[in-house]
């Protein structure tokens, strides 16, 4: 129904539209029913059935012919394989034979998959030698196979559906300007090049590459004569010969124009976002010449990643911004003059700390993350106190011209004072006012009596006022209640353990800060759901001190279908996730500054967490010394700790 939402004034964006699909179930037709009859989506969180739901109206790609390419084929044409430590990451396999009678010319695919007896499925089928059914795999199920009889229109039967084809026609101009053998492309395609995103260029200068020499590059990779990067789809080996931590580039052929190429993806936050790996060009010991003549004849556009051969090897996408393998477009370049200026990185998503990092320093140093202008040449540039040195301070600069300063104390705070404490109040309603504490830059404390509509919005205040409302029980007082939105009460998100005192039931809960304790929960619906979610997992109801929660879950798993609905209709949690991924963003680009400071990293790790949440569901992780950087009404899609 598009326009509806508009219509109604509740549209995601301006110009924007959501599509919302409708079904009218017939005179005795059970949609929840029938649906249970293709995958067991009873047992499944209701965010994750949202999430699922969407596979179900995935648009197929067309053939030559115009045709969708989606099929209904015997389900014993799949098999379900195990997936040791999720290695495989969503990608599974498809016999070489099968995939050119379906998709001529294609080697690897992204799939929707509905089997019944199996469960339902997404991710990429690469082509494998050697094989005469699809695998799949563990990491690609979503939904579990079905409990019920299955549905009449699939018994025995599966929904196979391509929603991308690889190669993809975009990378057919790459492939004949790196392949010798191919016609150059023409320069009629060069309009259709595209620059590098600005957050691919500010992770190659926060690796270590210049702005000069990246410019350069920018404006000559407009050519192909300086094309030296594209987009590849990133694949699981299906010969499970590549040498741990190495990766093979489709296309790029034997003997290729360097040893090691520059990988990423979309979206890149910090350094580590972006590795150096090495590329086989020779067949690896082990290999049969068909599964390396195989993968030599494929064409541009897939980047296949070696499987970790130890139980504790690193999965090479995992450490790329957290990617995986179900259809995920990997940024490969391969420019010696770009390579030679990168700088090795740590192969960890932590970031780097000082012995005495910034958050221990920003405890007890009212000067850290302040901002400093400084003029030079008539010129004000915009700084950020980044770290104490000694009795200095390291201040960092927006413009990439500036070099990064030592200044005083003095310098750093010029004629201002800081918040230092509230250590009283008087008044009601409007007139409430509060005693403060300030100090100057020469170490001189002062107080004075001022208003807590004043005080309230001022970033570095409100916080310490909410927080005095909350210690002296002001939070129902008129003139304070505005506080009881910005004061933040951990919840519980996860019982650990059990243990019995007293013939009472005490459980070991994980609040949303961190930290655990042990406390007794009540029958209320939201402690109940939680007491459920653990006796299940782990194996508790057979137990007649545990059978009382039967009839919950039973009742739970019965309004499963309503609670979607439910869920689906909220449009504010739609319109809430897209203000809160777009104000992260903005957070980390303001706090950025090519370098991997403590807050772009968190700030960049929380853009990529709330990217998911609007899919899969859950919170996002956030510093919380960063709480007052957020909208009060986003708090709630928050864990601050």
């Amino acid at each position: 129904s598009r326009g509806l939402f508009a219509s109604s004034k509740m549209s995601v964006n301006k110009g924007n539209h959501v599509d919302a699909y409708y079904l009218m179930p017939a005179d005795n037709h059970d949609i929840a029913s029938e649906l249970l009859s293709i995958a067991n989506f009873e047992d499944q969180p209701v965010n994750k059935n949202a999430s699922r739901f969407q596979l179900m109206i995935s648009p197929a790609s067309k053939s030559t012919c115009k045709e969708p390419r989606a099929w209904l084929l015997p389900d014993t044409v799949f098999e379900l394989m195990e997936d040791d430590n999720d290695k495989h990451m969503g990608c599974g396999f498809i016999p070489v034979s099968l995939l050119q009678e379906l998709a001529p010319g294609a080697a690897a695919v992204q799939v929707r998959i509905f089997v019944p007896s199996l469960g339902i499925f997404k991710g990429m089928l690469m082509s494998k030698v050697g094989i005469k059914k699809i695998q799949l795999f563990e990491s690609m199920q979503k939904v579990g196979k079905t409990l019920k009889p299955p549905h009449t229109k699939l018994k025995g039967k599966a929904f196979l559906l391509f929603k991308n084809v690889m190669p993809s026609k975009s990378a057919e101009f790459i492939d004949r300007k790196v392949n010798p053998r191919l016609k150059n492309p023409p320069p009629s395609a060069e309009k259709e090049l595209k620059s590098l995103c600005r957050m691919f260029q500010t992770l190659l200068t926060a690796n270590g590459v210049p702005v000069g020499e990246l410019d350069l590059y920018l404006e000559e990779s407009c050519f192909f004569v300086r094309r030296n990067h594209h987009s590849a789809v990133g694949v699981s080996d299906p010969t499970n010969k590549l040498p741990e931590g190495s990766v093979f580039i489709t296309g790029l052929g034997v003997g290729g124009p360097s040893d090691d190429v520059f990988v990423t993806r979309f979206p890149c936050t910090e350094a580590g976002d972006g590795k150096m790996l090495p590329v086989v060009r020779d067949k690896p010991p082990g290999m049969s010449d068909d599964e390396w003549c195989h993968l030599c004849g494929i064409h541009c556009g897939l980047i296949v990643f070696a499987t970790p051969k130890s139980p504790d090897g690193k999965l090479l996408p995992e450490i790329i911004a957290n990617g995986d393998l179900d259809g995920d477009y990997y940024l490969i370049l391969w420019d010696k003059v770009i390579l030679s200026h990168i700088s090795p990185v740590v192969n960890s998503n932590d970031p780097v700390v000082d012995s005495e990092s910034d958050s221990e320093q920003s405890d007890d140093d009212p000067w850290i993350s302040q901002s400093v202008e400084v003029c030079t040449s008539s010129k004000l540039h915009q700084g950020v106190v980044r770290k104490r040195i000694g009795n200095d301070y390291l201040v960092t600069f927006e413009a990439l011209e500036m070099e990064d300063q030592i200044m005083t104390k003095e310098e750093v705070a010029g004629d201002r004072e800081f918040f230092d404490g509230i250590s009283g109040h008087r008044g009601k309603g409007i007139q409430v006012e509060v005693e403060v504490s300030w100090v100057s830059p020469g170490g001189a404390k002062s107080k004075a009596w001022q208003s807590v509509a004043t005080l309230r919005i001022q970033e570095n205040v409100v916080d310490d006022l909410a927080q005095y409302a909350l210690k002296h029980n002001l939070l129902k007082d008129i003139g304070w209640r505005w506080a009881d939105t910005l004061v933040w009460q951990a919840q519980v998100v996860e019982i650990l353990r059990h243990k019995v005192t007293n013939n009472c039931i005490e459980y070991e809960v994980l609040y949303d800060d961190g930290e655990t304790a042990w406390e007794e929960l009540s029958d209320q619906e939201g402690d109940v759901d939680l007491i459920c979610a653990y006796a299940e997992k782990e194996d508790l109801l057979q137990k007649k001190s545990w059978s009382w929660l039967k009839p919950h879950i039973a009742k739970a798993k019965g309004e499963w279908f309503d609670r979607l609905q439910t869920y689906l209709v909220n449009t504010q949690r739609l319109l809430d996730n897209n203000q809160l991924t777009t104000l992260l963003h903005r957070k980390f680009r303001e706090s950025h500054d090519g370098t991997d400071s403590d807050q772009s990293v968190s700030f960049g790790r929380a853009y990529k967490q709330a990217l998911d949440i609007g899919k899969h569901g859950g919170k996002v992780d956030l510093p919380l010394n960063l709480r007052s950087h957020i909208k009060e009404k986003l708090h709630k899609y928050i864990t601050f700790r």
